[in-house]
């Protein structure tokens, strides 16, 4: 990954929200899976060890979580991108024609 930021603990905690966060609004996304990770969260213990870690593709909005093999929907992207922009991050490649 190409840049970094060590978060907070209100970033944390806003972060934690989005992660576990209460889902009964949420709906499953059902788009391509063209899966080129250029986000991810990464979770580590208070020596540094990855604990685990989310890889995240904001274009074709899925996320893929360390604890399992598949992409999952754990939880609203559209939430984590919003996340991502306020803490400095583009999100999507701009595409010059």
């Amino acid at each position: 990954w190409d840049s970094k930021k060590c978060l907070k603990q209100k970033e944390k905690n806003e972060l934690n929200a989005i992660l576990i966060g209460d889902k009964k609004d949420f709906i499953p996304n059902e788009s391509a899976k063209c899966f080129i990770p250029r986000h991810a969260v990464i979770i580590s213990d208070s020596q540094g060890q990855v604990i685990e870690h989310y890889a995240i593709c904001f274009e074709c909005e899925n996320v893929k979580y360390s604890r399992t093999d598949n992409y999952t929907d754990i939880m609203d992207i559209s939430v984590m991108e919003k996340f991502f922009n306020k803490m400095g991050f583009t999100t999507k490649e701009e595409h010059h024609f």
